[in-house]
């Protein structure tokens, strides 16, 4: 079952805010060190390092304040887990999302998904759409609606590494990074040919 709560309870990195006027964000990788798995299928743990998490959670709480007065915003402050793996169907392109922050190792938000297809849910509190995609070079994004006619995006990129995945969070202008290892226990292994690594969070100029 899916809950707004993993949606804002990103796994507590710190953010570094807003860009200057006119500028977008932008997290590109070299050409020699693509991302090419499109699903990073094992459980994933947190590494400890973080980047720019503060005023990304500021900027959930303004923009989804509805939400955050209702308490659904979830518990920031706690280290989310990860875990991928094929759909039990056995249909291409078909997969499932576990995690959770629960501090026991267990997973309590289930989310379903095919690659490229959007997805409608509805909730007690509101709705939502979600869609997750690949992108050779860059890796596994989802992206969340909140209602889906809202056009603000919340956006995550699970970018592969050789050590498991940097798990960037963009929110307008805003962005974050949680770098995340495989599990011991995971029980898939390593799905990577060569060394992948996430450059610098750079900026472009808007034409």
């Amino acid at each position: 079952m899916i809950s707004l709560f993993l949606l804002f309870a990103v796994g507590g990195l710190a953010v570094d805010g807003a860009l200057p006027p006119g500028e977008v964000a932008a997290v590109l990788l070299p050409p020699s060190m693509v991302n090419i798995i499109p699903v990073p299928l094992g459980e994933f743990v947190p590494t400890g390092q973080k980047e720019n998490y503060a005023n990304y959670v500021h900027s959930l709480e303004f923009e989804f304040r509805g939400l955050a007065a209702q308490g659904i915003l979830g518990d920031k402050g706690k280290d989310v887990r990860h875990k991928f793996s094929r759909s039990a169907d056995g249909k291409e392109n078909s997969y499932v999302h576990k995690f959770g922050n629960d501090g026991g190792g267990k997973y309590n938000h289930t989310v379903p998904f095919v690659l490229d297809e959007e997805k409608l849910v509805h909730t007690n509190a509101t709705s939502l759409k979600y869609k997750y995609w690949f992108e050779p070079g860059q890796g596994l994004h989802a992206d969340y609606n909140i209602p889906p006619e809202n056009p603000l995006q919340i956006q995550h990129l699970y970018a592969v590494t050789d050590e498991g995945f940097t798990l960037i969070y963009k929110l307008g202008n805003v962005i974050a990074k949680n770098y995340y290892k495989r599990a011991p226990s995971s029980d898939a292994a390593p799905e990577v040919t060569s060394k992948t690594t996430v450059a610098p969070i750079t900026t472009k100029k808007k034409a």
